[in-house]
């Protein structure tokens, strides 16, 4: 996958727009979304930005869902507050992600996962000025169901990645020994 290049056009636009978004985010700071892309985990391509809905954004993850791929991201701004949870949607996984949702969790979340469980996606979230987790359940991340109730999380548990793997990951992941190289490994 290539990089794209921005013309100095398109960098005026998007300083402007960051510009006049910082005000809104913690301490004038204005975060977005970048990525950069790899075959190999050795080379990468140059970072580049890859999401930036005119606001600050933070804690992005994708996921495909009812056709689309869907961004899922706290929408960070301070003033007026939102800190909440939002889906955008693209046809690519590279975008462009439009079609913001409304929010679907309650302010001041973030460090949001999304595990898919069937046709249906559950997003948890840290609830952090409570100190709790939270959790939404979707088939298509248009509409939600708070299943929070049925969220259980070891203590003291803060922001954090799940993911689906094999038994045999797993089982490499729990015996793992970080001064010792994996069966294989150069």
């Amino acid at each position: 996958m290539g990089h794209r290049r921005f013309d100095s056009t398109l960098l005026d636009i998007l300083m402007l727009a960051f510009t006049s978004a910082a005000a809104s985010g913690n301490a004038g700071l204005n975060h977005r979304i970048y990525c950069m892309t790899t075959r190999d985990f050795i080379s990468f391509t140059p970072t580049r930005l890859f999401f930036a809905p005119g606001f600050s954004v933070i804690d992005a993850t994708m996921v495909q869902a009812g056709g689309k791929y869907r961004l899922v991201f706290k929408d960070e701004t301070l003033r007026p507050v939102r800190k909440h949870l939002r889906v955008a949607s693209g046809d690519s996984i590279e975008g462009p992600f439009r079609e913001l949702s409304e929010p679907f969790a309650r302010f001041w979340v973030e460090g949001q996962t999304v595990l898919r469980i069937g046709d249906e996606c559950i997003v948890h979230y840290d609830q952090y000025t409570s100190r709790t987790y939270g959790a939404m359940r979707s088939q298509g991340l248009r509409t939600w169901e708070n299943v929070s109730d049925q969220l259980s999380l070891l203590s003291g548990t803060r922001h954090g990645t799940a993911f689906e793997v094999c038994r045999e990951v797993l089982a490499g992941l729990i015996h793992y020994q970080p001064d010792k190289k994996p069966a294989g490994a150069r």
